[in-house]
């Protein structure tokens, strides 16, 4: 097809568009010398607005566009078709899109943003549809924020952000398709502060990371907050490497498969919130282990879940839990280079009574247990199931052969029963 031809029917599917849409697309096409958004003259149908969306488009004009003062919303924003321009946001600029962001130029064709300190690209999904990110270069400083509906990010072809992700409650932020070289490279700031929901594909690969060697960035779920990854293949990993988990009063779901995280100084820390493990998921932690001062930590189902580290992993606070309720007992396996410390926190075991050796079992596989041993006051507590028979039952092993070092400062025994603790411990009854 000649290049007249090809420009008709380009011309023609615009005007398709234009008829199907039920908002006016405005194109960038300066003439003037500014090249600033805010000046009607550099688009084919004004300054976009709430009635308007905002085209980028390789097919109409290349040229870079500045975001230099406040502006209005626009209905939606479009970067397609190769467009090689640059979007610039300068300082404390705000550049908000009512509805759907779509920067996706194609394979090759890398979207390219530069914040200024400040700057900021506001996604409020005020219809609640699903925007698109790939390949998007977000360069300086400044924030992405997803402010309401879905943004989804295809890491196929990979993007470098010195900015931050910002998922407001009720936004939901979506990691798909990435692959180790497509993986989105943070650059700087912090990673994602998460106050809606995170999803992360079932991708087992790198997700995304920080390249710069010995500094790591931030994966914050505050309190609201969701993360959900799931697969129903075990092995399936998916990673964020060099950047940490700091949960801080949110919730994390591991579903079968893992999800992986690395940073300094732990590479997952909870202060508050929960953590739940199920259907044999796993938190993997490649470099600085796993520091617990509060929140909870489920393994639940009835599948073994999984902690496993190259670092220490330390409960210093919050609660332990396996299985779902009541009548459902699980394994929490515990696999590091290290060693596992319980220093503060509350273990809570589940034993069914009427069947010797059906309980909850903290499982060290690897490492030697230590508890209590740093001055913390760590308690277990127990809940007995069914009409109590004859039987022992064993709620933590050492399997590495190490004896269990140290014991918990409060352990509330059942009445009637005996413990017998060794490189096991057991919960005895005659």
């Amino acid at each position: 097809m000649g290049s007249q031809n090809r420009k008709r029917a380009a011309l023609c599917l615009e005007e398709l568009e234009i008829r199907l849409c039920p908002v006016t697309l405005t194109y960038w096409q300066p003439f003037s010398y500014d090249h600033q958004w805010s000046n009607g003259g550099n688009w084919s149908d004004g300054v976009p607005d709430v009635t308007h969306a905002a085209v980028f488009d390789g097919n109409h004009s290349n040229e870079n566009c500045g975001v230099t003062t406040s502006v209005s919303a626009t209905h939606d924003i479009y970067i397609r078709n190769g467009y090689t321009g640059t979007l610039y946001i300068s300082q404390n600029c705000v550049l908000p899109v009512g509805n759907e962001a779509y920067l996706d130029n194609g394979a090759g064709h890398p979207v390219n943003i530069d914040f200024k300190s400040g700057g900021k690209l506001k996604i409020i999904g005020g219809d609640g549809g699903t925007s698109t990110i790939r390949d998007a270069n977000f360069t300086t400083a400044g924030i992405v924020e997803a402010a309401g509906g879905k943004t989804q990010y295809i890491g196929t072809d990979g993007g470098i952000t010195y900015a931050g992700f910002v998922v407001d409650a009720g936004a939901t932020l979506q990691f798909s398709n990435s692959g180790t070289d497509g993986a989105l490279l943070f650059k700087g700031g912090v990673a994602i502060t998460n106050s809606g929901t995170v999803l992360v594909d079932d991708n087992d690969c790198t997700v995304a990371r920080c390249p710069l060697f010995g500094t790591s960035l931030t994966f914050e779920n505050d309190s609201g907050a969701t993360v959900g990854f799931s697969s129903t293949v075990v092995t399936n990993i998916s990673t964020f490497t060099n950047i940490s988990l700091f949960n801080n009063g949110g919730t994390v779901n591991i579903t079968g498969g893992g999800l992986g995280f690395s940073g300094s100084p732990y590479d997952a820390k909870m202060i508050s919130g929960t953590i739940n493990l199920d259907v044999g998921g796993t938190l993997v932690l490649a470099g600085n282990g796993y520091l617990q001062t509060g929140g909870s930590l489920y393994a639940k189902g009835s599948t073994t879940d999984d902690i496993t580290a190259v670092g220490a992993i330390k409960f210093n606070g919050g609660n332990v839990f396996m299985g779902d309720g009541s009548n459902t007992y699980n394994f929490l396996r515990i696999t590091t280079s290290s060693d596992t410390y319980i220093d503060g926190a509350t273990f809570n075991f589940k034993v069914n009574a009427a069947t010797s050796g059906m309980s909850d079992r903290l499982q060290i596989a690897k490492g030697t247990l230590h508890i209590d041993t740093n001055g913390g006051r760590s308690n277990m507590q127990w809940t007995i199931n069914g009409i109590v028979g004859a039987g022992s039952w064993t709620v933590i092993t050492a399997d590495s052969g190490n004896a269990i070092d140290g014991d918990f400062t409060t352990k509330n025994i059942p009445v009637g029963f005996t413990e017998t603790k060794n490189s096991s411990w057991i919960l005895n009854h005659n």
